[in-house]
């Protein structure tokens, strides 16, 4: 498991990951100066909690391949229909579970 906690980071684009796992993100601030702020790519088991965005409308994360699963985020004030998160290259809605 990786833990990244109260962290805030200004990077040109959003954080990225290919084939990462159990990765844990709490009070964490990505504040990207362009693009999607989290793009996650075949990954899986992702616990981000308290997150904060200077986009937390339409360009908040992507992501992609069809083992990507059990994405967790909570608190972060996104809608429930996912709606901000785009879906691609076999991606399903269901590998993300969004809560209060």
């Amino acid at each position: 498991n990786k833990l990244f906690q109260k962290l805030t980071h200004s990077p040109p684009t959003g954080l990225s990951s290919k084939e990462a796992k159990n990765i844990r993100l709490n009070k964490v601030s990505i504040l990207p100066e362009k693009g999607v702020v989290y793009s996650l790519e075949n990954s899986k088991d992702f616990l981000m909690k308290d997150l904060a965005s200077p986009t937390l409308q339409e360009s908040f994360m992507t992501l992609k391949g069809a083992t990507t699963k059990n994405i967790q985020i909570q608190g972060a004030n996104l809608p429930k229909d996912k709606s901000n998160i785009t879906f691609e290259q076999g991606a399903e809605k269901s590998a993300v579970i969004v809560t209060e």
